[in-house]
């Protein structure tokens, strides 16, 4: 990564906090009652 690499760095970032992954549809409906059953 260049210093100035605004672009670069924000992907970084996203991707390190679970964002912008490729093969992931952010767009899926979901319920809370899925979410409870997960185990971290």
């Amino acid at each position: 990564m260049q210093l100035g690499d605004y672009l670069g760095f924000k992907q970084e970032f996203m991707q390190l906090n679970g964002f912008e992954l490729a093969g992931v549809d952010y767009e899926q409906e979901f319920t809370l009652e899925e979410l409870a059953k997960l185990t971290p």
